[in-house]
């Protein structure tokens, strides 16, 4: 029983720890985001450490790819 709990717990806590968006630039630099709107040319997010602050924006021209929380992933193409 105890261990069913524990694995429960840390199952849950390993959970939290994905659970943003990673923006990953064609420079290979990763972002931990939560992504806010992707328009045309721009693609709007937050800062995950700053969910309160401002939007930030990034031209989807420098965006390789988005890793969403909730598993999928968005390829930007040349």
């Amino acid at each position: 029983m105890k261990r069913t709990l524990l694995f429960f717990i840390v199952m849950t806590f390993a959970n939290s720890l994905f659970c943003q968006d990673m923006i990953i630039t064609k420079k290979a630099d990763k972002i931990e985001a939560k992504v806010m709107e992707i328009g045309d040319t721009y693609v709007k997010y937050k800062k995950w450490s700053y969910l309160d602050g401002p939007n930030y924006s990034m031209p989807k021209s420098e965006i390789s790819t988005i890793l969403y929380q909730n598993g999928e992933v968005e390829v930007f193409g040349d």
